[in-house]
């Protein structure tokens, strides 16, 4: 599962590190965009869709609040096998693991408030996919150097991904 997360976090990198050098928005992205908008549109007309897009911007919001809490607290040490590692990829895995993980936690509340303001305002073209959000960073006054920092974040928790899944304790009831 592990090595996935590696792979996954990787390409978030690479399409983040790709919008850094790109000059315009490719037609995939725009129509990436339009998809998105579709299904928050779809949910929008229902009678149930603005609490669920709420629900899951809720949801999505706790989740990367979750993951920054474990990044400031290194809650993931607890599933290495220290004795396996030397002390200096120890200390790498650490640093890997809690830059990764505060990226992926403004990568998670972005998502999520961009949902809750889709709902909150019905309009579906609040609701981004990560190219829009990544879009929508690079387009702020820092864009470029917030983007840079988040491709990189992404990347690191790509190698934490790939470190974990070498290094992660399996024994059973710990």
């Amino acid at each position: 599962m592990s090595s996935w997360g590696f792979l996954l976090y990787s390409a978030f990198c690479l399409s983040t590190a790709r919008l850094l050098v790109e000059t315009s928005p490719k037609q995939t992205s725009q129509s990436e965009q339009r998809q998105d908008t579709e299904v928050a549109a779809d949910l929008l007309r229902t009678g149930w869709g603005k609490a669920l897009l709420v629900v899951a911007g809720i949801f999505v919001v706790a989740g990367g609040l979750e993951a920054g809490r474990r990044a400031v607290r290194l809650d993931f040490r607890e599933r290495f096998t220290a004795e396996r590692m030397s002390r200096a990829l120890a200390m790498v895995t650490r640093a890997l693991g809690a830059v990764g993980s505060v990226a992926r936690a403004v990568v998670f509340v972005l998502t999520g408030d961009c949902l809750m303001r889709a709902a909150v305002l019905s309009s579906a073209d609040q609701a981004k996919g990560l190219d829009a959000i990544f879009r929508s960073v690079a387009s702020s006054q820092y864009g470029p150097w917030l983007l840079a920092l988040l491709a990189s974040g992404l990347f690191c928790y790509g190698l934490y991904c790939l470190l974990e899944a070498r290094y992660r304790d399996l024994t059973l009831g710990q």
